[in-house]
């Protein structure tokens, strides 16, 4: 008869044949042995299973692998995945990080980070605030103002007290040395400014607004002022030529006024040199000057920049209308009476020449020759001063606005070169 015998680890029950009573058998389900009875009547026993070894304790580093920190996630956190930057306060709509540049929605350099990686800053910032950061770079650097202001104010006074000198005095080596006053004194006008507008774009280059201390410089200023008239000569005239050659073409041919198309056509010219000048400025700027003198190398350099360029150029009109007018008012209403009186002036200065020169060479007749009969000289006319007081204050009060308007103007050529550098192919 089969016997039941009763598995003591899983508990399952089997049927052992009769004649495995008194052996030990292995349990399908669990592999323990168990112990058949050998005595029908003695209940079956079975095997104990030998005990299990406890589990080593796990290790720490196997713990903290098996967890799942998933779980544990806060998902209205907004942390940069490259440096860890707390991004709560950023935007939502920005992915990018600001602390270094990171953008997740793109898994790499952000856009703003590729602008800030660009050498040398954004152009398009050279526009938002630019008339504020002039003002108050002239309001920081007022005394800088007040100075140009009376230099140039000076310097005209002077130069009108040598023109008129040379006109009084008749004789020609004192003439020729009042006239080269004259001009030295001309020329620390363009000169002064020369250095001002070549000293902001330094100073605008280094990120600064006010300067500790700048000097002025009278031989150097005129020395200066030569170099601005020896590049107008190169580079501005020829453009000027252009359009002053089809307005004498238009007087002799067509039968024009030469009064009103040589100044118009004179104008044309001189507004594309304006308007190009802050290209000339920022290479003057540098320590290698010779492109500031190549036309052909500026012009491209120009077109190139043409945006920024008439906005300079839009502000120097606005800002020069007073010495426009006025240039315009002496021009027009007093430009002949200015031309009658240094008309008059030569006139009379000739005729005292040849007074002197007759008094120091008298016409005596040598013997054998017949007495030389000089012309009479034509008489002195008298010269009426004033129509040149209203010209003069005119130009008086032209000097007042002079000092702040260039240096508004020049600290826009400074940003000009600062965001456009680049572009400006600088040495």
């Amino acid at each position: 008869m089969p016997v039941k015998v009763t598995c003591s680890t899983c508990e399952k029950t089997l049927n052992v044949p009769d004649t495995a009573r008194g052996k030990a058998i292995r349990c399908p389900g669990c592999q323990s042995r168990i112990a058949v009875p050998g005595d029908s009547a003695e209940p079956a026993k079975a095997a104990k299973p030998k005990p299990k070894k406890a589990p080593k304790p796990a290790d720490s580093e196997m713990i903290l692998a098996s967890l799942d920190f998933r779980k544990a996630e806060d998902k209205n956190a907004r942390i940069c995945s490259k440096c860890g930057f707390d991004m709560k306060y950023v935007p939502e709509e920005e992915t990018e990080c600001p602390e270094c540049g990171y953008d997740g929605a793109i898994g790499g350099q952000g856009a703003k980070a590729r602008k800030k990686a660009m050498k040398g800053p954004d152009p398009a910032d050279f526009y938002p605030g630019l008339f504020s950061n002039a003002k108050n770079f002239v309001f920081k650097n007022i005394t800088l103002a007040w100075r140009t202001m009376a230099y140039t104010l000076v310097s005209l006074l002077l130069s009108l007290f040598f023109c008129f000198a040379y006109l009084w005095i008749t004789q020609w080596p004192p003439r020729i040395f009042l006239a080269l006053c004259g001009i030295v004194c001309l020329m620390i006008i363009p000169g002064w400014l020369w250095i001002l507008d070549v000293e902001i774009i330094k100073l605008t280059l280094e990120r600064k607004d006010k300067f500790k201390k700048l000097n002025f410089d009278f031989f150097l200023s005129s020395a200066m002022g030569f170099a601005f008239a020896i590049w107008c000569l190169l580079a501005a005239v020829p453009i000027v030529l252009l359009p002053t050659v089809l307005g004498y073409f238009f007087v002799n041919r067509m039968g024009g006024r030469s009064e009103v198309v040589f100044p118009i056509c004179c104008a044309i010219g001189v507004l594309p040199t304006i308007w190009f000048f802050p290209v000339v400025m920022a290479h003057m700027s540098m320590v290698v000057q010779y492109k500031g003198w190549m036309i052909w190398e500026i012009v491209p350099i120009a077109a190139r920049n043409f945006k920024p360029l008439c906005l300079w150029f839009l502000w120097f009109m606005v800002t020069n209308i007073p010495a426009i007018a006025g240039i315009a008012t002496i021009a027009i209403v007093y430009g002949n009476d200015l031309i009658s009186i240094v008309e008059i002036m030569e006139s009379n200065a000739a005729i005292t020449r040849e007074e002197f020169y007759r008094q120091e060479n008298p016409n005596t007749k040598k013997k054998g020759q017949a007495a030389v009969v000089l012309p009479k000289l034509a008489d002195k006319r008298e010269v009426s001063l004033q129509p040149a007081i209203v010209p003069s204050v005119i130009l008086a009060v032209m000097c007042l606005f002079n000092g702040f308007t260039c240096m508004f103007l020049m600290r826009i050529n400074g940003l000009f070169t600062y965001y456009f550098k680049n572009s400006l192919n600088l040495i």
